[in-house]
């Protein structure tokens, strides 16, 4: 799952870049309010009912069946809310363009309504190479549509087309690859709602909290300043949230598969966590040190204001990474509710921030709004877990303390290192520039954190299992 989450990304990062030399920032923001307004719209049925699927050990045909129904009257309803919205959302946000682009949206998601709810078996029975197959695949099209349409087109309407395309050849995939075939019923509903009502208010709340800014940065500033906050959120959580979402979508499974023994839920947190924080610490905090070279390099001069939003929006995403791996965890312990009262929390803090950010210093209040609100976050998700899996704060020290000293070290060498070494501006000396931090960053880390982890007499954890695998794959045959 990691692997299929870092192509899809990777096919994604390829794509911003191509994307980001013939299209100009308000391109981006456009299609981003349209995509906010449809995850706005689309709230009213987040149910997540293919967590409960997953959740429920004994789900049968009943279950797929009554997901898959009101999925699709769900859709329906959307698509058509999408296209009544149309013009009084492009008047309010004063650009004609914006009813264009919903109404092209809708049909994709009426399209998507019919997928096949069986693929959600991919999970389910832990099938995770066609679960792997099934992204890759709906990603290579929607990027090869979206890429040759810009080329010809160097307008906004690449980026809809391809986003359409997706949604509809992930109907015709979902039906190739599973043989499930399902059917109108809604005998169900009322198992799954006791589930997912709760998932309803954590999918509530995190649209407010991910999506608030684009709302207030569009109204409040323009569709321009929204395309350089959206691309900066999308590369700076890249390493972080990104990362972590095909862990949490992988091991969530085999979470509620030990959900009955406390003790066995807790060693399985702890070990994810333990590999997350190794993972995603240097990858995130080593964004923020490489954002110059790696805007001028790939992105172009004309998108230089995204790079003081992109080390403050990576933090942010490493410490929602973390908070995400819990809320799983919670969720798989039968604690829907706990996780709903941590995000309230998030939303309630973030929103208000937001606002006052956006209105004061633009979008890099937004950026230092959500860093903000991250930080006071944790606290909260820790005495949640505290509570539920008894995770000791001497836990946690154990799995952060070597990634992070690592992590301190590695931003030490690469400010001393841009200091020290003057790279031209022209793209081919960025790009230099580019390889020699990652490079020095990487050897600086893994050395710094396996030094770290020897003095410490090789404890148990995420330094001890890679080493192991290592050891396996060259280990000479007997």
């Amino acid at each position: 799952m990691v692997f299929a989450r870092i192509l899809d990304r990777g096919i994604g990062l390829i794509s911003t870049i191509i994307l980001a030399r013939l299209l100009v920032p308000a391109d981006f923001g456009l299609v981003s309010l349209a995509a906010a307004i449809l995850a706005g719209l689309e709230l009213l049925g987040a149910f997540s009912f293919d967590m409960a699927l997953i959740q429920k050990q004994n789900a049968d045909r009943r279950h797929y069946d009554t997901v898959w129904t009101i999925t699709l009257l769900f859709a329906v309803f959307f698509a058509a809310l999408m296209v009544l919205l149309a013009y009084p959302a492009a008047q309010f946000f004063n650009d004609a363009r914006l009813a264009g682009v919903m109404q092209l949206l809708a049909i994709g998601v009426v399209a998507g309504g019919f997928s096949n709810v069986g693929v959600v078996a991919f999970r389910k029975e832990l099938q995770f190479d066609r679960e792997f197959k099934f992204l890759l695949a709906k990603r290579l099209i929607s990027f090869a549509v979206t890429v040759t349409l810009a080329f010809q087109w160097r307008d906004y309407r690449a980026l809809v087309a391809g986003t359409v395309t997706g949604m509809v050849v992930g109907v015709i995939i979902s039906y190739w690859m599973h043989p499930y075939r399902p059917r109108l019923s809604l005998a169900a509903w009322r198992e799954l709602f006791s589930f997912s009502r709760w998932l309803f208010a954590s999918n509530t709340l995190g649209f407010l909290y991910t999506k608030a800014a684009d709302f207030i940065v569009a109204k409040s500033i323009d569709t321009t300043s929204l395309g350089y906050y959206s691309l900066a959120y999308e590369i700076s959580n890249m390493p972080s949230t990104e990362l972590v979402m095909p862990v949490n979508r992988a091991v969530f499974p085999g979470y509620s598969k030990m959900s009955s023994d406390a003790s066995a839920l807790r060693q399985g947190y702890l070990n994810v966590i333990s590999m997350i924080v190794l993972l995603t610490v240097p990858a995130s905090v080593g964004l923020g040190c490489v954002a110059v070279p790696l805007v001028n390099a790939f992105l172009g001069p004309r998108w230089l204001s995204v790079v003081p939003l992109i080390p403050v929006l990576a933090i942010h995403g490493l410490l929602m990474a973390i908070v995400a791996c819990g809320n799983y965890a919670l969720l798989a312990a039968g604690k829907p509710r706990e996780v709903t009262v941590l995000l309230s929390a998030r939303a309630c803090i973030a929103v208000p921030m937001l606002a006052l950010g956006v209105l004061q210093w633009g979008v890099e209040g937004a950026a230092w709004a959500l860093l903000l609100a991250s930080v006071l976050l944790v606290p909260l998700n820790y005495l949640l877990l505290s509570a539920t899996l008894k995770v000791k704060v001497a836990d946690l020290v154990r799995v952060l303390w070597r990634p992070v000293t690592g992590a301190a070290v590695m931003v030490g060498i690469l400010v001393w290192v841009q200091a020290t070494v003057d790279f031209e501006s022209d793209v081919f000396s960025q790009t230099k520039a580019l390889l020699l931090l990652v490079t020095t960053g990487a050897v600086t880390y893994c050395a710094m954190v396996f030094a770290l982890w020897r003095l410490a007499n090789r404890p148990d954890g995420a330094e001890r299992f890679l080493s192991e695998q290592v050891a396996r794959r060259f280990r000479p045959p007997e």
